[in-house]
């Protein structure tokens, strides 16, 4: 799941700062970040439909 940071997150293999887009995190642990207030899903973009000529 794509998340965007809102805060700062830190670990020892981690370094996030608030804007940073990432997708290491899944299920529980990407919802808990959610729910905490440290980070919001990242809507999936519309496919891009060809334009006629």
């Amino acid at each position: 799941m794509k998340l965007k940071i809102l805060m700062g997150l830190s670990g020892p293999d981690v370094n996030l700062a608030p804007g940073d887009i990432t997708d290491l995190y899944d299920g529980e642990e990407a919802q808990g970040l959610i729910d905490a207030g440290i980070a919001e899903k990242v809507a999936k973009a519309p496919p891009k439909s060809a334009e006629p000529a």
